[in-house]
């Protein structure tokens, strides 16, 4: 007996050793007082270890030994944040490349022409991730590129990338994301999307887009192919147009709060031209959009919108941001609570 029960408790404890002897593997490396570049930091590095980044300007350029390329498994943080660790490049295509598993954290990236750099045929992109599994970016600013953060190709569902928390300006492309079906689906949350040409670009993708603020860009979000993304919480305001579909249901649209609870409406108000265009073959479904805010419900209403969009006015005051001005002072809270379908061309 004594026997038994020393083998059955034996392996457990065996475990318990082999868990704690890998966490305890994991460095840091701190970049620059132990490496001199944030390439040299990721070289030295291995999976689970984090590089960390103190205060400083790193570039990246046509030489490779200043690519900055997360292998799987590597974090790199900064120690104070984006405006303390500035990542600027020139001469490449892209800034951050992530590879699976990886989280990027706390920068500032920005594409710089600068004498002796010679601009590359492709875009610009800040960060780009090609069907890689569980990768994170998150607490940065991104300026200054054509793409500000590329997510594409397939990934696991339970290892989705995460896109959140992070300021994208002065884009063309705010974020993109493309030939990501079920069940990878990316989230982007929390993010300032502003002064784009374009927010948010999705293509045969489904992001669940929660909570981002897509602000003064010529359109805040565009979607495409096979796209059934789920829109909740955001912000979508003072664009030139709100938002741009050419998704085909029954295949796939995305939806803008179908779920039916107030509380996740999303809040369209001050876009110049068209808070939605849906563009499709006739005979098709309508985009679902309802319980929102609309900031444009007037009597002009249908001015707002182009394409079959099934919409409820908005509900009751619970929205994304609280309002400094009532774009539509005659609006009121509607009498009926189904929703109302308008074909509006």
């Amino acid at each position: 007996m004594m026997g038994r029960l020393t083998t059955h408790t034996f392996f457990p404890f065996v475990i318990l050793v082999a868990v704690f002897a890998a966490a305890t593997q994991a460095g840091t490396w701190h970049v620059p007082s132990e490496c001199p570049t944030i390439h040299a930091g990721l070289d030295s590095a291995s999976s689970g270890d984090t590089v960390l980044v103190g205060p400083g300007t790193y570039s990246v350029s046509a030489d490779p030994e200043t690519w900055i390329i997360l292998a799987p498994g590597e974090c790199l943080l900064s120690e104070d944040g984006p405006e303390t660790a500035i990542i600027e490049f020139c001469g490449v295509a892209v800034g951050v490349v992530l590879q699976d598993a990886t989280r990027l954290s706390g920068f500032t990236i920005r594409y710089v022409a600068q004498p002796g750099c010679e601009d590359p045929p492709d875009m610009t992109g800040a960060v780009y991730s090609w069907s890689h599994t569980d990768v994170i970016v998150e607490d940065c600013i991104i300026d200054d590129c054509d793409i500000g953060i590329e997510i594409a190709g397939a990934s696991l569902e339970w290892g989705k990338p995460i896109v959140r928390n992070n300021i994208i300006r002065h884009a063309t492309y705010g974020v993109t994301c493309s030939q990501m079906g079920d069940p990878g689906r990316p989230l982007f949350e929390g993010n300032t999307i502003t002064e784009c040409w374009w927010g948010a670009f999705t293509n045969d993708c489904s992001p669940l887009f929660d909570h981002n603020q897509v602000t003064h860009c010529t359109v805040g979000l565009v979607f495409g192919g096979n796209c059934t993304s789920n829109c909740s919480r955001n912000t979508i305001a003072y664009n030139d147009m709100g938002v741009d579909i050419w998704a085909d249901p029954p295949l796939g649209a995305p939806g803008f709060n179908g779920s039916w609870e107030p509380e996740l409406a999303n809040d369209f108000y001050g876009n110049t031209t068209l808070d939605i265009r849906y563009d499709h073959p006739p005979g098709l479904a309508g985009v679902m959009a309802i319980y929102n805010y609309w900031g444009s419900n007037c009597p002009d209403f249908a001015k707002k919108f182009e394409g079959e969009i099934i919409y409820s006015p908005w509900m009751d005051s619970t929205h994304t941001v609280v309002f400094e001005e009532d774009d539509c002072p005659g609006a009121t809270e509607p009498t009926t609570w189904g929703s109302i379908k308008a074909m509006f061309r």
